[in-house]
């Protein structure tokens, strides 16, 4: 009776909007240059481990490529309202298992092998339509990459540490079952490192050249 209730309640399901990126501001990295590259030298002389210097660095170095970044909440929210293609026109869902079973699982996938860490895990939620983890069992992604996109994920290797304990690794939001994926799916790509969380910069769709959003000249 209850779920009989609330499904008369339900409403159409809106448009499902892209969000919109941003550039990143001085207030995401918090510190000038000039005191970012002091710090930085600072704490490697005195030898310590402070990954939030990282993040500021990472953002430092996507603001001066002009390349912009997305909400984390806002990518979430559109991942998780991702509806199987037979049924587009479908209400919000509501947690019940009829409504939950329309929603395709999708979740982060390792972008290279080294990326993936035994054990390790991130997001994913209990509720019955929202997913978005990560977990070491995920076979890596293995479809192409716009151009424009490898170029900025091989200018983050090249800048940051791959190896050592502030390791960096990329991720990109893929549905779960392969089977599941048509021409027009969202992809985002995620830069990510164990202490400090993920920002992510990278968006293209499934079948479509698409590019890294750039900030605008000035």
């Amino acid at each position: 009776m209850f779920w009989e209730k609330r499904r008369q309640l339900s409403l159409p399901r809106p448009a499902i909007k892209k969000p919109e990126p941003r550039e990143v501001t001085d207030a995401d990295i918090g510190m000038s240059p000039e005191e970012l590259e002091e710090y930085t030298q600072l704490i490697q002389a005195v030898g310590c481990h402070l990954p939030t210097v990282l993040r500021r660095a990472i953002l430092f170095f996507l603001k001066t490529q002009k390349i912009l970044i997305y909400n984390p909440q806002e990518v979430f929210g559109f991942l998780n309202l991702r509806p199987r293609k037979e049924v587009p026109d479908k209400v919000i869902p509501d947690d019940s298992p009829e409504d939950a079973s329309i929603y395709r699982e999708w979740v982060w996938k390792a972008l290279r092998p080294r990326d993936k860490i035994d054990g390790f895990k991130f997001g994913g939620e209990s509720f019955s339509y929202q997913y978005g983890g990560f977990y070491s069992s995920f076979n890596p992604y293995a479809r192409e990459i716009p151009l424009i996109d490898l170029r900025t994920i091989a200018s983050l290797k090249k800048n940051f540490s791959d190896q050592s304990e502030d390791r960096i690794h990329f991720f990109v939001s893929d549905v779960y079952k392969a089977e599941e994926r048509f021409a027009g799916d969202p992809h985002f790509v995620m830069v990510y490192q164990l202490e400090i969380g993920g920002i992510i910069f990278g968006f293209w769709e499934e079948g479509k050249s698409s590019t890294v959003p750039q900030a605008k000249e000035a």
